[in-house]
């Protein structure tokens, strides 16, 4: 059913994919030279000179496989955690450790962003990792289809003993009337479920170049994110790609780290001269254009490409670089002092340009030079107030009364998903698998809990998701659902 339903919208809504761009894979020394062109530009020489190289940082990557083998992967430290999703017709799972490019070719480029160590089998130059000292898990979720079929369900591998079980958001709650619950395991993205299991088990990053489809699963995810202090890096789609509501999560949830890509001249990824939408929760951008990556679609071999997905792993990098740099500050104050120092500015106050250009381009140099433990200990990308600039009317400029009316983006989760009630009537409990390092406090001073609205019987979240949709689309289910035999998946960003 879930399947189905996530078919059917997709299909519905037009979601067209375009193939990962690439140039021959058979580059010169000045081709590779001038893929590294990020780099230089981003001052990361000068960096990794003083020893920031994102040691002791562990960051999430979630992708559709990952081959470990590549020579520019060579002593990185990467810890495969599974395929979190079985296929449909045979019940197993691919593996999430691969040579097969149909299995990893996307991943690999994603992982070789963070930790590549700069050279090919060929012994030329390579892709240079941003932080290459950073501990890696990597989560295999969807793999990559041609026809970008539905092709598998989210599953928790054997391997995982995380309890997995979140409450279900206000959202869902609000249009049914139900008592709270669990997330039910029809409505679970692959994605979503993996990222859950890193914040359960103390990642310090999650970063994700690929959408998925929205469900409450992800919304319940981003809302413990936040309340756990871990940072979501999420890219926008491509210019190529058709960006909507509902197939561009997790990029589109509030309090996440959306991401777009420019190229050497600080413009704006695009493709047959139309730009990349960005987001209208857009946080930064970074370099995504002309880059040298690990490997292409076709064949194992360093060739330039360009992407959004190319860029998320580089902002999570540069989370990671300022989280080493600066032990005692969390890594939402190093979000603070990176919104802060954006271009070439310097430190001030943040300012929100547009849905391409967010906050501006990172500027990794300038943060480092920033005290985070002197920022405020919260989300600055988490919308609480209807006065933020991401909440204006597109049309108008005005600003809604409320959080909640906020129309431009999504406005989940809200502050009740990330810092529940306490203590209703007696009858709320804890869930079971919270992480042991949620701390109670009041929200309004910074403090964060584990505590809220469960109750031990499981409510069905697939009647509740489907109500969300209301009448209309559940009948556009049905009737695509007969012949849709393989549905139309997730917007590959790379």
């Amino acid at each position: 059913m879930r399947g189905i339903l996530a078919g059917a919208l997709l299909a519905l809504l037009g979601v067209a994919v375009a193939p990962p761009a690439a140039a021959a894979p058979e580059l010169d020394q000045q081709s590779r030279e001038e893929g590294l062109w990020y780099f230089d530009r981003l001052h990361l020489d000068e960096i990794h000179e003083r020893g920031i190289t994102g040691e002791g940082v562990t960051i999430a990557v979630i992708d559709d496989g990952v081959n470990t083998a590549v020579p520019e992967l060579a002593d990185a430290n990467i810890e495969v955690k599974g395929r979190w999703c079985i296929d449909y017709d045979s019940g197993e799972a691919e593996p999430a450790e691969s040579t097969d490019l149909d299995l990893a070719q996307h991943g690999t480029s994603v992982v070789s962003m963070i930790s590549g160590n700069g050279t090919t089998g060929d012994g030329g130059l390579g892709t240079r990792g941003v932080a290459p000292d950073a501990k890696i898990w990597f989560y295999a979720a969807s793999p990559f289809a041609e026809d970008y079929a539905v092709s598998c369900a989210a599953e928790q591998p054997e391997a995982s003993t995380t309890d997995l079980r979140i409450r279900e958001p206000a959202s869902m709650l609000e249009v049914t009337g139900s008592e709270p619950g669990f997330i039910g395991e029809m409505v679970w993205e692959a994605e979503a479920m993996a990222a859950l299991d890193a914040i359960r088990n103390g990642a310090d990053i999650i970063s994700i170049s690929s959408s998925t489809d929205s469900s409450p699963s992800w919304e319940a995810v981003v809302a413990e994110a936040v309340r756990e202090g871990v940072v979501i890096v999420a890219a926008t789609p491509n210019p190529e790609g058709a960006a909507d509501a509902l197939s561009d999560a997790p990029a589109r949830f509030n309090g996440v780290v959306a991401v777009n890509s420019v190229d050497r001249d600080a413009e704006i990824i695009s493709a047959d001269g139309r730009s990349s939408d960005g987001s209208f929760n857009l946080a930064v951008v970074a370099p995504g254009v002309d880059i040298l990556t690990s490997n292409s679609p076709s064949e194992w071999a360093p060739v330039i490409s360009r992407g959004n997905s190319l860029a998320t792993p580089m902002v999570a990098s540069i989370v990671a670089l300022g989280l080493q740099d600066q032990p005692e500050a969390s890594a939402h104050q190093i979000l603070q002092a990176m919104i802060r120092t954006t271009g070439s500015r310097g430190f001030g106050e943040p300012e929100w340009s547009d849905r391409r250009f967010g906050y501006g381009i990172v500027n990794p140099k300038a943060m480092l030079e920033v005290d985070a433990t002197e920022l405020p200990d919260e989300n600055p990308l988490f919308v609480s107030e209807p006065d933020d600039p991401r909440c204006a009317d597109i049309v108008t400029g005005e600003s809604p009364a409320a959080v909640s009316e906020c129309t431009a983006w999504a406005n989940t989760p809200v502050p009740e998903d990330v810092w529940p009630e306490e203590g209703t009537d007696g009858e709320v409990a804890a869930a079971e698998g919270e992480t042991e390092r949620a701390e109670t406090g009041d929200p309004s001073e910074g403090g964060t809990s584990a505590d809220g609205p469960i109750v031990e019987e499981e409510t069905s979240s697939v009647t509740m998701w489907i109500a969300v949709g209301g009448g209309v689309l559940l009948l556009v289910v049905i009737v695509t659902g007969i012949v849709v035999a393989k549905n139309a998946r997730n917007a590959r960003n790379s």
